[in-house]
Formats: structure tokens, sequence, C-alpha cells
């Protein structure tokens, strides 16, 4: 009977870990705090707006506002404002993330099956609580 349990809890423990990334993904996408955002798009803003890197632009960082500069000029040329440029820039992030993360996962899953017994060793306990 506990051999038919364990594919049932592994499942559920699976599914409220998707269901835990999801709700991580949203949250990220609504009220990503991971970097000073209003900094990031005042620097693409100004270069879209004409100011000239070393010339009007002192500020440190100034050299990565290159990409943020070239999705803003995007967004404006086919939207015609800036509404809803932050939720865009986020949307494009969580894109690469993802992008990233499905790559990292292609190289090294056949490392991941370590991982998995690893994670079967450390929620042992925990299937056994329920059973």
């Amino acid at each position: 009977m506990s051999h038919t349990k364990k594919p049932t809890i592994e499942k559920i423990i699976l599914a409220l870990l998707g269901l835990l990334a999801l709700a991580a993904l949203v949250r990220t996408m609504f009220l990503g705090l991971e970097i000073d955002e209003e900094y990031a798009l005042s620097l693409g803003y100004r270069l879209v707006s004409g100011d000239r890197l070393f010339y009007d632009m002192w500020e440190p960082h100034q050299l990565s506002s290159l990409p943020a500069a070239a999705l803003l000029a995007m967004f404006i040329g086919i939207t015609g404002g800036t509404t809803g440029v932050l939720v865009f820039f986020r949307l494009v992030v969580l894109a690469c993330k993802a992008g990233m993360s499905c790559v990292f996962y292609r190289e090294f899953r056949r490392d991941l099956g370590k991982v998995r017994e690893a994670y079967e060793e450390i929620l042992a306990p925990l299937t056994k609580i329920t059973e």
C-alpha cells in the first residue's frame, strides 16, 4: 500500500513546487524589486531621448543602459508612449530567465539525477510522516 502512495506524494510535492514557482513568476512580473528599475529605465529613456554617452551622461552604469534603450526604443516605436513599459521589461526579463533555465537544464540534466536522489533522501522523512 505504501508503494502506491509514494508516487502520489511525489506528484503532490511536484505540483506544489510548480505552483510556488508560478506564484514567484507572477510576483516578479508585477512586483519585481530585484534591481533599481527606475534607475535602469531612466538611463535607457535618456539615451532614447537624445542624451549621449560620456558627454551628457556621467552615471557609473551608463553602458548598462544600452539594452534598456534598445528595448525602450522598440516599445515606444510600437506603442507610441511609455505606458506599460515596466511590465514589458519585466516580461522580457522573465522570458530571458526562462530561456536560460531551459538551456541550463539541458546542459546539466545528466547531473541532476544525483540532485534528485539527494532531494529524495531529504524528503523521505516527510513521506513517512504522511503514511
